[in-house]
């Protein structure tokens, strides 16, 4: 299953709002793509802290691209 919740990506769903995404197991924060066939999230960077990391001209978050093991778990209202 691939879900978004990037309104620009093919897969963006607004029903996917309050899915737990897990990489290798681990829960993930900031997520706006997963796609459990291949692999991959895409979420927002932080630092240490938990603060979001901004582009040079500070216009924008951050974003990038992990691999592993991924599980989507959609919230109940997803299929209703």
């Amino acid at each position: 299953m691939r879900i978004s919740r990037d309104k620009s990506h093919p897969a963006f769903n607004s029903r996917c709002r309050g899915s737990r995404v897990l990489l290798d197991g681990v829960e993930q924060t900031g997520v706006l793509t997963a796609d459990e066939e291949r692999g991959y999230i895409v979420r927002y960077c932080r630092d240490a802290a938990g603060r979001f990391f901004l582009n040079e001209d500070r216009t924008e978050v951050v974003r990038e691209q992990v691999s592993g093991a991924v599980r989507v778990d959609l919230p109940a209202r997803f299929w209703a």
